[in-house]
Formats: structure tokens, sequence, C-alpha cells
């Protein structure tokens, strides 16, 4: 086995991507989107058969979701688009899951911009490149 990774918490990479992407001046418009289920209510009123409640776009799906503004054809030229975009955010050694991976080819097969970034360095390097991607799993 490797050595532990011991770098800032998912969370913490995650917030300072958010606003580099989020920037002014910059093309894209992020949002956290937090998935999940709520199964049982805490409250002593209830007794714990509340109907579970999902959140979040769906399993597997992007930490955060947005769009980019793209310049499109060249006969529309001065014209904007939003691309829907789809950012999953891991440590350094953290790895996609089998739900995240279809999830991410799924945005990317719909013409939907996919980035996996394990860093906010990465970040500043798609803001400086103003849009050219790939799918990146």
């Amino acid at each position: 086995m490797g050595k532990k990774y011991t770098g800032p918490r998912e969370q913490i990479i995650q917030q300072e991507i958010r606003g580099i992407l989020n920037a002014a001046g910059t093309s894209f418009r992020t949002w956290r989107n937090n998935v999940g289920s709520l199964r049982r209510c805490n409250c002593p009123e209830c007794r714990g058969d509340h109907v579970p409640v999902r959140f979040g776009l769906a399993e597997g799906s992007a930490d955060l979701v947005g769009i980019h503004n793209v310049t499109i054809t060249p006969e529309m030229v001065g014209h904007r688009v939003g691309i829907f975009l789809a950012v999953e955010v891991k440590t350094p050694v953290g790895r996609l899951s089998k739900e995240q991976k279809a999830w991410l080819k799924t945005v990317s097969d719909f013409g939907g911009r996919v980035e996996v970034l394990r860093s906010p360095d990465e970040a500043v390097r798609i803001v400086e490149l103003g849009g050219d991607y790939a799918f990146r799993g």
C-alpha cells in the first residue's frame, strides 16, 4: 500500500476550485451539488415512518455543476451559449466511483463539459486556457 495522503481534504480543494471558476471575469458559473438521501425524521413527534427523500442531480453526479459560456460557430461570432459543466473534485489520490464515471460519461456524450480536478491549480489552468477541454477521468 502507498503512502497515506495527508494533504487538504476534498471539501477544502473543492471550495478553492469553485472560487477560482466563479471568479469575476471567468466564463464559468458553478454550484455545489450535494447528493444523498434522508431516511428518517429525528423529530420527537415522528415515529421515523417518513418517505425517504433523495437530493442532488443523480447518484454519482459531480460535486460541482454549472455553465461554461462559450462562443460558437464562425457565422455566429459574438453570440454566446451556455454549456453544462460537471466538475468532480478529488484529492490527488482519490478515485472516481463506477457511478461517477458513468454520470460524467453521460454528460460528455450529450455535449457537456466534464472535468475531474484534483487541485486549485488545475482550475486556474482551465480558466487560463479559456475553454479547451476533453473528458479526463
